[in-house]
């Protein structure tokens, strides 16, 4: 009878362990396998598969680092435990645990950029005298450069939600009043008598007016698209100063429809177990063209040029308007997920392109290789640089001293 009870128990033994070895094997054999792909509870791209060799043939020193993220990243399941995580934390404790994303007051969603961007708010990344001499002659020799081609030049300069709704941010944060953005804007203005275009006071003063011109939290790291349209009318009120002959769209020329969005944000619509789990509310803005956009978009770039997909280039083009006239924009998706169409009704060409982006496959200074190649193939009459207050660093200026 001990024997048989023995011998139960070491079945039992072996059966738990199977089990078990089954279990922690399951992540492993659902491990993702695609490339590229885009983690819809974090909103990033998850880390590649390393390489055991560099393009130079040469031995991969940091594979082991880099295979340990590969795996973090990619590992089965992990998309269903990070969202079960977000869900739990929020219901028993009211914390939005999403990296880059607090949660302000009456459910506005703030980016955060990893944090640097609550520094910013609170004035405790400001730039040194010599950052910003530095930052300020990078961003001429762009200016120059486009010069150089005939251009009339813009700067545009896009504050992040929080310096126009400071009043919904988390309490316990210091607000600067000054911030580095502005800072550089009159800095810039003064020493190169350049145009520049700081758009955050034209947002603080819609806004007065009672508009809400920010996501609140469907896409709460951009503009609606009643703050896209103002952005859009300082621009275009600040070119016509050099085209007179330019058309410029009125709010008059299109029909404004409103809808109401229910849920945490749109980068979530496909968890639906996590959208049905927050009763956060937002109102879409939707601008429709009364008669519909003329300009159409071509992306085919031209003929001899190859553009790195995450340089994120567009081109419009508008056959019935014959004056001429090119633009040239060199900025971010506060513009190319907004207003290139708009941009497409008062000139002939419009061409978009980003100037980096930290997931681009090439470096840095074949992206400005690209831009300067496209940029003489297409000869604009006006160049825009745009650029939102997050992506305001000194590395990202950095990048303009090869023009």
């Amino acid at each position: 009878m001990k024997k048989d009870r023995t011998n139960d128990l070491n079945i039992w033994n072996l059966v738990f362990i199977i089990v078990f070895a089954f279990m922690i094997s399951l992540p492993l054999l659902f491990h993702n396998r695609q490339e590229g792909k885009v983690s819809k509870t974090e909103n990033r791209v998850l880390a590649a598969k390393p390489s055991l060799f560099q393009e130079d043939g040469t031995i991969n020193r940091d594979i082991i680092p880099e295979f340990e993220a590969y795996v973090d990243d990619n590992i089965g399941f992990k998309e269903q435990a990070l969202a079960a995580n977000i869900i739990l934390k929020y219901r028993l404790f009211h914390v939005l645990d999403i990296p880059d994303w607090i949660l302000g007051k009456d459910n506005n969603l703030f980016y955060t950029s990893g944090g640097e961007d609550i520094r910013t708010y609170a004035g405790q990344n400001a730039y040194s005298k010599a950052d910003l001499k530095s930052m300020a002659a990078n961003l001429e020799n762009m200016n120059q450069y486009f010069e150089r081609l005939g251009c009339y030049t813009y700067n545009m300069f896009i504050p992040n939600k929080e310096a126009v709704y400071s009043e919904y941010y988390p309490s316990g944060v210091t607000h600067s009043p000054k911030s580095r953005q502005d800072i550089f804007c009159r800095y810039f203005a003064k020493k190169y008598k350049r145009n520049v275009i700081n758009v955050r006071d034209d947002l603080l003063a819609e806004k007065d007016k009672g508009a809400m011109l920010f996501y609140k939290n469907f896409d709460a790291s951009h503009w609606n698209m009643n703050g896209a349209f103002v952005g859009y009318r300082r621009l275009m009120e600040e070119i016509k100063k050099d085209i007179p002959e330019i058309t410029i769209l009125e709010r008059e020329d299109f029909d404004i429809t409103e809808d109401k969005f229910t849920g945490l944000m749109y980068y979530y619509a496909q968890l639906g177990a996590v959208q049905n789990s927050f009763d956060f509310e937002d109102t879409i803005y939707t601008w429709t063209l009364k008669g519909g956009y003329h300009s159409v978009m071509d992306e085919e770039p031209p003929e001899g040029i190859v553009i790195d997909p995450n340089l994120s280039y567009y081109h419009y083009y508008n056959q019935q308007i014959t004056n001429g006239e090119t633009l040239f924009i060199v900025g971010d998706s506060y513009l190319y997920n907004f207003l290139l169409p708009m941009f497409g009704e008062s000139f002939e060409h419009v061409y978009f392109i980003r100037n980096y982006n930290k997931e681009m496959t090439i470096e840095w200074l074949e992206a400005i290789e690209t831009i300067s190649e496209l940029a003489e193939v297409v000869c604009p009459d006006v160049f825009v640089f745009e650029v939102v207050e997050r992506v305001f660093n000194k590395s990202y200026f950095d990048y303009m001293s090869a023009y």
